[in-house]
């Protein structure tokens, strides 16, 4: 972590915890419900969010800097030969076509070189919270991996003696489901004087490429519909994945709160985490303590943006849904468990000049998709309606 990061993150933490309190003293003195404190609290979440969006600058900034210093390490034929087809497309001289690697055949491209797959992939796992939160598959060939489901798992291991046999009391029981992998296309326009004047082309593709994977596939893992794409958590019905309704019209609560993390399995406690997006953590979540006064929203800036919800995890995801009446804004469990991600390992790249002139365009594809596979290990927070 640069120091610019780590400053940016400290100063954060130190307004959140200040505002946090100052909130505090303004509910005591008018109410929550007062015009005074509402207007109040709106100055505070504008400006923290304010902070937080340049916190993700200036990680962006990070990230587009570590990017070009990989590549400007020594680089081999097969990359020298990516290079020029990256320039020219098609019409590149047939030694370097040699040292391309084979032919992706089924899409008409050709199969991206590790060094800049590795990169891709990093870059997805910086950018994308999905990614660092599900359990995340990877196949060497086929269309779909058949993935083992367990729908339930309550009781035990039995014990025996020397002369006695164990009982099969077990309760495990196991299923199967096919999650396909459907083309993923990143589709990244370019001039020819970006061509002829960006020395770091490579990285600056990679970078725009791994971001489009990045905003699909998340926003899939929420709210896929299952037909040609992954299937999003957020669309299975109540009876698949139960909903805990919050309590309160429009608003979170804390019996609501402590019934979501309760309703969770023991099992599966153990490394769950909260999801939610950014307008509910400082709008709705901001603020919210106990009978004590104590907050549930705690900030742990010191390793990275992070914050704790009753002292789990909360990560922020973009698709989540707002928070209001009849919502389902925030989700707790075990993701790692509950859901995979599926990928095949190659990556490959069609460039086109022709079809877009002046622009060439560098359609990177990949193959993916994902789905649920352990449905008790998550809950969902339904805002009540009324």
């Amino acid at each position: 972590m640069t120091e610019e990061l780590k400053t940016a993150l400290e100063t954060l933490e130190t307004e959140f915890k200040t505002q946090q309190g100052e909130l505090s003293k303004k509910a005591e003195k008018f109410g929550e419900t007062s015009a005074d404190y509402q207007e109040h609290k709106g100055q505070v979440v504008a400006q923290l969010t304010d902070l937080s969006k340049q916190i993700d600058e200036v990680k962006a900034a990070m990230n587009r800097v570590a990017t070009d210093e990989k590549a400007k390490t020594e680089i081999s034929k097969e990359q020298k030969a990516f290079r020029a087809y990256l320039k020219s497309g098609e019409g590149i001289a047939s030694e370097h076509k040699a040292n391309l690697i084979v032919s992706d055949n089924e899409r008409g491209g050709f199969l991206v070189e590790p060094v800049m797959g590795a990169m891709i992939d990093q870059l997805q796992l910086e950018m994308s919270p999905m990614r660092n939160l599900v359990n995340v598959v990877t196949i060497g060939s086929g269309d779909a991996f058949e993935a083992p489901t367990v729908t339930k798992k309550t009781a035990g291991a039995t014990r025996r003696n020397e002369v006695t046999t164990s009982s099969d009391q077990s309760d495990i029981t196991f299923g199967s489901k096919r999650i396909a992998v459907n083309w993923l296309d990143a589709v990244i326009p370019a001039s020819q004087q970006a061509l002829d004047d960006i020395s770091g082309l490579e990285s600056m593709l990679a970078r725009f490429a791994a971001e489009d994977f990045a905003i699909t596939e998340g926003a899939e893992v929420l709210n896929g519909t299952g037909v040609g794409q992954a299937r999003g958590l957020m669309t299975y019905a109540s009876t698949d994945i139960s909903q805990v309704v919050s309590g309160a019209a429009a608003a979170f609560t804390t019996t609501g709160l402590l019934t979501l993390v309760g309703s969770l399995k023991t099992a599966y406690r153990n490394g769950s985490s909260f999801i939610t997006n950014r307008s509910t953590i400082f709008t709705h979540l901001f603020g919210l303590k106990d009978g004590e006064s104590q907050h549930y929203l705690v900030p742990d800036f010191r390793n990275g943006f992070q914050f704790n919800l009753l002292g789990f995890p909360l990560i922020e995801m973009p698709d989540m849904a707002d928070t209001g009446a009849g919502t389902l804004p925030l989700a707790f469990g075990n993701f790692r468990r509950a859901y995979n991600w599926v990928e095949r390992k190659q990556l490959s790249l069609f460039v086109d000049p022709y079809t877009s002139r002046p622009f060439t365009k560098y359609i990177w594809s990949k193959r993916s998709g994902g789905d649920i596979v352990v449905k008790e290990a998550l809950k969902i927070q339904k805002i009540a309606a009324s």
